[in-house]
């Protein structure tokens, strides 16, 4: 009963976790800040330099089936880790394109692809974890992914306003590699009732 009443004290931590996990995330919704320096510093139009944010949507969507489908396997703190890595290196790589291909390689296809990979395991864990509060736990959880535009975008700006746009992309894919990976490490999903029978039988046979 202990034990019971400690994990359900204990599972609210996963919110804030996935939470701003998602809000990291979600910094690639903050495109647009980017755009404008993007086509003076490759000397483009509007056209091409949303590239990079259409070919990330594509490998999203991509990324998230494929993700799925190894889940239960690998767990949701190493598929997190996984897609945050990823992230990380997109974004950081961005830090470094001479042209908006290889912008669109970097942001689009690495960091895309990182995200589809991560974006369900936070949202797997809160569902997991919260059975009888499934909606609650599963929408405070996304909300990062909305509040993230508003949070992220102004540091990007200023970061943008003060080291240009090619640094404030290593700066961030830095910062994620950390918050990502740190985040993730306490995920886990809760032991299923055929699991802890196990183990009880293992014991009372010792």
């Amino acid at each position: 009963m202990t034990s019971s009443v400690t994990e359900n004290k204990s599972r609210w931590i996963y919110i804030p976790l996935g939470l701003i996990i998602f809000m990291c995330m979600g910094t690639i919704y903050s495109w647009s800040i980017f755009r404008k320096p993007i086509e003076t510093a490759f000397n483009i139009g509007a056209t091409e330099s949303g590239l990079p944010y259409m070919i990330f949507l594509v490998f999203y969507a991509l990324g998230m089936p494929f993700a799925g489908n190894y889940m239960d396997k690998y767990g949701p703190r190493v598929m997190t880790i996984a897609g945050g890595i990823l992230i990380s290196i997109g974004w950081f790589l961005s830090g470094f394109t001479s042209s908006i291909t290889l912008l669109t390689i970097t942001y689009g296809v690495i960091g895309g692809t990182g995200v589809g990979i991560a974006y369900g395991a936070p949202m797997a864990v809160a569902a997991k974890w919260f059975p009888d509060k499934e909606g609650l736990a599963v929408g405070l959880t996304l909300g990062g992914f909305g509040l993230s535009p508003f949070l992220t975008a102004p540091a990007a700006s200023w970061l943008i306003r003060h080291f240009g746009a090619f640094s404030t992309f290593k700066v961030l894919g830095v910062l994620f590699a950390v918050i990502i990976t740190l985040l993730a490490l306490p995920l886990k999903f809760p032991e299923s009732k055929k699991s802890i029978s196990k183990k009880k039988i293992k014991l009372n046979q010792e």
